[in-house]
């Protein structure tokens, strides 16, 4: 039985212990073993050159490569340099890459210089170059395939035919791939060597190489020689090398993913350069990669744009990168190459190479990719700011908090006041410990404790305005002073400065920074320190009297605008605990989405609203210069933004609902024989004047009565300037209110919003209900709270999506995996687009289902589902669709189940949508594919199967809509199976037939039984869908169908069919080279003409025609129609794999939401 990668590299040695029976293969540590008698040695006598465990290890690293056998050795280097100790002498030619592995490079180039042998480094892109080199006759060319750092391909097979012509044998470097991805020996190199440190081994805890060879008798001189220098590997080496290979092919697979993952992010970055991997269409040697490659790979590397300082911000804000050398283990890695990696290179030789000194290579690890990308993210808007960039920060934790605590019990509970004090000792002394070095700390704590004690001396005194906000704002200047010692001993040069030395304002209510006075002194701060990171007290300034002035609770971010105004900066960036402002508060309301542009009136009326993402006045600054405002969220920055953006676009509503538990009502009640008019005015001017304008009005003119609402923390300080302005009414204060309001631009001016705003409100003790002059908001006071009940129903009301879609997936196998993870990603973006929202309803295999009305969690479906499934009967199963609560259904089918496309009928007649990528509904029986069709037809339901052929290629798409458009079809042809493009592409003659069909096997390039690709059963039911779609009736048995599966061979095994090849064998290579001779090519071809002619089946075909000219993999499908007769339209691209099709499940799904 041939075996396929993932299983060699689990069951390798699983048997091997007779005497125990051991799974694990045990390790054997003895470096000697006895003889059994007098010369009588046995398989092993000193560990230097045999071992069992090392021999493990040797033949699955053999097997996974296919060669003969395998040579461990104690480093990576020592199997380089194994290789060119046995096989070059002094005067003999090494022919290497120009952009090897640094430490090759070292090796070679030190080697060569005392005589050891002669080295050429050559570009082996460049075929004049790489020719030059070879016509010197070299007895050894290496070969690096992605190459290290810059991720360039080369032709190995092209490179080994060329370097085997002149004599020289091929060695081909393959740590960067492994096996898993590529296998140098069937491509046609003599040997192959790999760092197993890397990828092999996996987990960064062994250091060791191995060289694997084609040919018996290259293995035993490789042996020999490993024993003779002494640098065979240990056996404890072997046995976590063996551990680390078990898992070999997911860690590549999850590795290989988030490298494409992090690629798609690259891409978008404005401090990305250059960017290098092998899937991009600009990297050299991309199309080489798609051919001889599994994979494209884990590795990249990419040049940052900017200087060293740049780049050490950029490695310095990195947390789940590790700046190490090395590759290939479970963990993410990040180097610079000019100093790390590939430092032994002169810079001249590193500049040939490509390799720029602002270089850096990632090693993709198998963490979560979004947490990879987050961390990049955060690293990239580090780097990106400069040296004259600010920070504003407010105290740490609950600082605040104890601090007033501390004030109210200094003057009631000494005892107590005193327990509070060693409390904030306690914590502030804690985290400047935890984040510097004690040499560093002691100082700042000796500074902090100073500070607290002349806080103390403070609170003994008489308590003024002064002394509190002295007291309550110090927790922003042990903020302020600890941010900037941090930076300093991260690299980054950086000073505090106390916002009370330049920013004033005067003691009110709220009080307004007197930007004339600040201006100057800010300006005279900042020429003091040049080029350094400052960071700023924020939520206090100073008074003309050089007193503490507090700017409110929540006041840093005011500071932030205000200092930005002040400094005249383009940008200012709040980062709170949540990522910008919601549709609702997200802690009260689950379903709340975050709003990624939000209008600055928008923005500043639910500032004005106490909303708490927001301080009151935070956008005030904003409004009069040309600050970019951004919220995000500093625990995840990955959660996405708030931009307030300034153009004023055309509002239709609300747009987010905000409540407040603890107001405030001010109640005047105007004399009766005062105008009620005359008196709501002069209100308003003493309330401008004190800069303290209300939440809402209540105007109650019939009981002469004003309501003014304020939060509680303000309420009192209004009421005492009320009634210090001698009003001749009365005055009284309201507390325990609550508020409700919807705050949308054109809210107050859609009927439909305001309904629903009433509705939610009719059974609740309603005070008043107000709209803002501008028509902004609609707020209602509360005569009690809490609010979190009709918050939630208000937001349902107005948010809920149109239409709720619930899905049904069938299969979870290769295609339905893919599709969950795409759907995870796309689906509350599709729901943005659409204003549907789509719910995973079910995941449904063979056999059991996990079904769920409220929804399933795409991201984690398949792990629930292994725990939580149940064994379900189609009967049931079909009761349970049935009542479905949602406005549609839609069936996902991603099976090759002939038992559930004969469902398709009953699926239209209970009105579910059906997507499909199983072809046997479309491909059967004519008649029950009219009637399916008639079904869905008739019902008004949907049937869109565009992933039955070409998978995410638009074929069918493009048929019918040639037909809707009034062109007929008058052919199809093309090459519609991926496998079988794969095989003819790579069937040369020199290698068997069956052999190609085993290798594409191995590789996961055919079904589980090659057999199926073989018969040519698929390529006719996709034949027979395109006609159908054509408008052109068919049945299946109307189509010729050429088998290549020998007679005999249909049933049994598939390893009886790869033991009676021979006779497919010799078939193939005798019309391969008539073919030949004929100047032509073989292409497994399908064909329809509008007389009904329809084939599929080997021809020969010109080397330019379209459907020869392809890359493997590809499918290529030509229109011939009245419109394009005499230039057929021809479709190409990959027509099979796992994602394309999963792609094209999920774009059926945008088409069906259009649809409805």
């Amino acid at each position: 039985m041939t075996r396929k990668q993932a299983t060699i590299a689990v069951r390798s040695g699983l048997n091997d212990d007779e005497q125990y029976g051991c799974v694990v293969p045990p390790i054997h540590l003895s470096s000697t073993y006895n003889f059994t008698g007098f010369n009588e040695p046995r398989a092993h006598d000193y560990s230097r050159r045999g071992n069992p465990t090392r021999d493990v290890v040797q033949r699955a690293l053999a097997e996974l490569e296919g060669g003969a056998g395998a040579v461990m050795t104690n480093t990576g280097m020592s199997a380089i340099h194994l290789v060119t100790t046995v096989f070059l002498k002094p005067g003999d030619l090494l022919v290497a890459p120009h952009d090897c592995y640094g430490g090759s490079y070292r090796l070679f180039d030190s080697l060569a210089k005392r005589g050891a042998y002669r080295v050429l480094f050559v570009d082996q892109n460049d075929e004049e170059a790489l020719n030059s080199a070879l016509a010197e006759k070299p007895k050894l060319v290496l070969v690096e395939s992605p190459s290290n750092p810059l991720l360039r391909v080369v032709d190995i097979a092209k490179i080994c035919a060329a370097a085997r012509e002149a004599g020289a044998i091929s060695v081909v470097d393959n740590t960067f791939l492994s096996p898993a991805l590529q296998n140098p020996l069937a491509l046609g190199a003599d040997l192959v060597l790999h760092s197993c440190t890397k990828y092999l081994n996996g987990h960064s805890d062994v250091v060791a190489g191995v060289v694997i060879a084609k040919d018996p008798a290259t293995v035993t001189e490789l042996a020999w020689w490993a024993n003779n220098i002494g640098v065979t590997g240990s056996a404890f080496d072997s046995y976590l090398l063996l551990r680390g290979l078990r898992t070999l092919s997911p860690r590549m697979e999850v590795a290989q993913r988030n490298a494409l993952a992090i690629v798609e992010f690259l891409k978008q970055q404005p401090l990305v350069k250059k960017l290098y991997h092998p899937s991009l269409p600009e990297n050299q040697g991309h199309e080489i990669a798609a051919r001889q490659q599994k994979g494209f790979g884990a590795m990249l590397s990419f040049e940052l744009d900017g200087d060293e300082q740049t780049l050490r911000r950029f490695l310095g804000a990195l947390s789940l990168f590790t700046l190490a050398e090395s590759l290939g283990g479970v963990e993410s890695l990040i180097s610079h190459a000019a100093t790390m990696t590939h430092a032994g290179m002169a810079p001249e030789a590193r500049a040939a190479a490509g390799i720029s000194e602002t270089l850096l290579r990632v090693s993709t690890g198998i963490e979560d990719s979004e947490d990879l990308i987050a961390d990049l993210e955060n690293a990239f808007r580090v780097a990106a700011e400069g040296p004259g960039d600010m920070m504003v920060v407010s105290a740490a934790g609950s600082t605040t908090n104890q601090l007033i605590n501390w004030l109210k019990l200094s003057q009631s509970d000494r005892l107590s006041a005193h327990q509070v004090q060693q409390t904030l000792r306690r914590y502030q002394s804690d985290l400047i410990s935890g984040l510097l070095p004690p040499e560093v700390a002691d100082g700042l704590i000796a500074g902090f404790i100073h500070d607290l004690e002349r806080l103390a001396v403070l609170l003994d005194g008489k308590m003024t305005d002064a002394v509190y906000a002295e007291v309550v704002g110090h927790g922003e200047v042990w903020s302020a002073r600890l941010m900037a010692a941090v930076l300093n001993q991260q690299g980054v040069e950086a000073a505090w400065l106390d916002a009370r030395d330049f920013m004033r304002a005067e003691r009110a209510a709220q009080p307004q920074v007197d930007e004339g006075r600040s201006w100057p002194l800010l300006q005279n701060l900042l020429a003091q320190h040049p080029n350094k990171r400052l960071v700023v007290t924020g939520f206090i300034c100073s008074n003309e009297a050089g007193e503490t002035v507090l700017l409110g609770r929540n006041g840093s971010d005011y500071s932030a605008t205000q200092i930005g105004a002040l400094a005249g900066v383009s940008r200012v960036t709040i980062w709170s605990d949540v990522a910008g402002v919601y549709s609702a508060d997200p802690r009260k309301v689950k379903d709340a989405c975050l709003l990624p542009l939000l209008r600055l009136d928008e923005a500043s009326e639910l500032a004005r609203l106490a909303a708490p993402v927001l301080h009151a006045r935070t956008l005030q600054p904003v409004s009069g210069s040309d600050i970019d405002l951004q919220l995000r969220c500093s625990y995840s920055p990955e959660q996405g933004s708030t931009r307030i953006e300034r153009v004023l676009a055309s509002g239709t509503g609300a747009r987010i609902v905000t409540s407040h538990d603890d107001v405030c009502l001010i109640e005047y009640q105007v004399p009766s024989h005062q105008d009620f008019k005359l008196a709501q005015k002069e209100l308003d001017l003493i309330l401008k004047r004190g800069q303290v304008r209300p939440l809402s009005i209540g105007v109650h003119p019939d009981r002469s009565l004003l309501q003014l609402c304020y939060t509680s923390e303000v309420a009192n300080s209004v009421l005492q300037l009320l009634q210090d302005a001698s009003l001749q009414g009365e005055l009284r204060l309201r507390e325990g209110l609550a508020l409700v309001a919807m705050v949308g631009a054109g809210v107050c001016r859609n009927p439909l919003h305001s309904h629903r705003f009433w509705q939610q409100l009719k059974d609740h003790p309603v005070e008043f209900i107000w709209q803002s002059e501008d028509g902004i908001s609609l707020v209602a006071v509360l005569r009690v709270g809490p609010t979190e009940s009709l918050i939630q129903g208000l937001h349902k009301s107005l948010f809920r999506a149109e239409k709720r879609i619930g899905l049904m997936l069938f299969g979870k196998g290769n295609i339905g995996s893919r599709w969950l993870e795409l759907f995870a990603r796309e689906q509350e973006i599709l729901s943005a687009r659409t204003g549907f929202e789509f719910v995973l309803a079910g995941v449904v295999d063979s056999s059991r289902s996990l079904l769920n009305y409220e929804g399933l969690d795409a991201s984690r479906a398949l792990a629930f589902f292994n725990d939580e499934a149940v064994q379900q009967d189609e009967e049931s199963l079909f009761l349970w669709m049935r009542a479905h609560p949602y406005d549609d259904l839609v069936v996902l089918d991603v099976t090759a189940s002939e038992q559930l496309a004969d469902q398709y009928l009953d699926f239209a007649s209970h009105g579910f949508h059906v997507i499909s990528a199983n072809k046997l509904a479309g491909a059967g029986n004519g008649q029950k594919y009219r009637q399916i069709r008639d079904a869905f037809e008739k019902t008004g339901r949907h049937w869109l199967y565009n992933a039955t052929v070409g998978a995410g290629l638009p074929v069918n798409h493009t048929v019918r809509d040639l037909r809707d458009s009034g062109d007929a079809i008058l052919a199809i042809s093309g090459i519609f199976s991926g496998t079988l493009s794969w095989l003819f592409l790579q069937f040369d003659g020199t290698v068997p037939f069956t052999e190609l069909v085993d290798q594409a096997w191995q590789q996961g390039l055919t079904e589980p039984d090659p057999r199926v690709d073989l018969s040519g059963k698929d390529v006719m039911r996709k034949l027979v869908i395109l006609a159908r779609e054509a408008g052109y009736d068919i049945e299946p048995d109307q189509v010729r169908v050429e088998s290549l599966v020998p007679a005999g061979c249909e049933g049994g095994s598939i390893d009886h069919f790869f033991e009676n090849g021979d006779e497919l064998n010799e078939q193939m290579l005798q019309r391969l080279e008539a073919a030949q001779e004929m100047g032509l090519v073989l292409r497994y071809v399908a064909r329809f003409d509008a007389n009904g002619k329809a084939r599929v089946g080997v021809e020969a075909v010109r080397a330019e025609h379209p459907l020869a000219a392809l890359l493997p993999c590809d499918n290529v499908f030509a229109i011939e129609s009245r419109w394009y007769r005499d230039n057929p339209l021809v479709i190409r691209g990959p027509g099979a794999g796992r994602d394309v099709t999963a792609g094209a499940i999920q774009s059926d799904l945008n088409r069906l939401a259009q649809l409805l």
